[in-house]
């Protein structure tokens, strides 16, 4: 703070702290080129104020958390990159995000648990069938740029969904024998449908899987109270 006086030119710190010799030196320096000037020497501002401003220049010294690129040395912000990237997907991102909500907080409410032996378990089959097709799991989170965590995370939803339609899933034999009577022109006739009948089963329960997760989320979104206050 400056106060203008003519008849006071000496400089009166305040509570100088133990850092009062550099912030001295920076009034030293203005006292000299304004001699009939009174200053009052705020020490915990001007500590802020000069905080700010090395922090502020740290956050740019260090390029990747402010500078995405550059081209031919036009710089291009993160920021900008990150305005891209709701514009083209935000809307699916929080959604996602608010479905994934949704699922938890239903599972919480029904007193659903998944312990981490059972999130263990999918990621150990998983990495098994990835082995089988000449893959592994860190290459395949790589391409989609997928950390472990995040995937325990993703592992840790389907497993609370799964046990949420667990019940509604179920596939009889009767709709399998209806599959293969209804699809038998389809089917490999150098085969026993008999034969067939545990993929079916399975192509069957994935069906009801997508179709049961479907109204899952449409059923919690309807009576969820759900507040936008960014439109993309």
């Amino acid at each position: 703070m400056i106060e203008e006086a003519t008849n006071q030119p000496n400089i009166e710190p305040v509570s100088k702290p133990a850092t009062g010799n550099f912030f001295s030196k920076i009034a030293k320096r203005i006292k000299a080129r304004y001699p009939n000037t009174k200053l009052k020497i705020n020490y915990k501002l001007l500590g802020i104020i000069l905080g700010g401003v090395v922090l502020v220049y740290g956050i740019y010294a260090e390029r990747g958390l402010v500078i995405a690129a550059t081209v031919n040395g036009k710089p291009i912000s993160r920021l900008a990159v990150a305005k891209e990237t709701e514009r083209r997907a935000g809307q699916a991102i929080m959604d996602g995000i608010i479905n994934q909500t949704l699922i938890d907080q239903e599972a919480k409410a029904l007193k659903i648990t998944v312990t981490p032996q059972e999130t263990n378990d999918d990621l150990k089959k998983l990495e098994e069938q990835l082995k089988t097709q000449g893959s592994n799991l860190d290459d395949t989170l790589k391409q989609q740029n997928l950390t472990r965590a995040a995937f325990n995370d993703i592992l840790f939803t389907n497993k609370q969904l799964e046990k949420l339609i667990a019940n509604r899933i179920a596939v009889t034999d009767a709709e399998v024998s209806k599959y293969l009577t209804e699809n038998k022109d389809t089917l490999p006739k150098d085969q026993d449908p008999e034969t067939l009948k545990p993929q079916i089963l399975s192509f069957l329960q994935q069906q009801k899987i997508d179709t049961e997760t479907k109204k899952l989320i449409e059923e919690l979104r309807a009576k969820a109270k759900i507040n936008y206050w960014v439109k993309f």
